[in-house]
């Protein structure tokens, strides 16, 4: 009698125990791809902040551009207004003048 005993709860036991062994396979490759996948995301966020770096940047220097217009343009005014004889401090002001002259 134990021997059927044995031999049916092998029976049984063994397609559970393929089961596991498939299980543990998919789990197995499902870790790869989600290592993967991390690696992938760590890239793309190295890419961002080099991205955002370039955008500070980028943003720095629209800033100088902005100022160094303010400034033309109050050249501009006073220009218009002295008749081309005016005399200006500033020394950013005054390359300008050279370079438009």
């Amino acid at each position: 009698m134990l021997k059927i005993v044995v031999k049916a709860t092998l029976r049984v036991a063994k397609p559970s125990l393929k089961v596991i062994k498939a299980s543990l396979r998919v789990t197995k490759a499902t870790l790869k791809v989600t290592k993967a996948s991390l690696r992938v995301t760590k890239a793309t966020l190295k890419v961002t902040k080099a991205s955002l770096r370039v955008t500070k940047a980028t943003l720095r220097v629209i800033k100088a551009n902005l100022k160094v217009a303010k400034v033309s343009l109050k050249i501009a005014k006073v220009d218009l207004l002295s008749d081309r004889t005016v005399k200006i401090a500033h020394p950013k002001a005054r390359s300008l003048i050279l370079l438009n002259h």
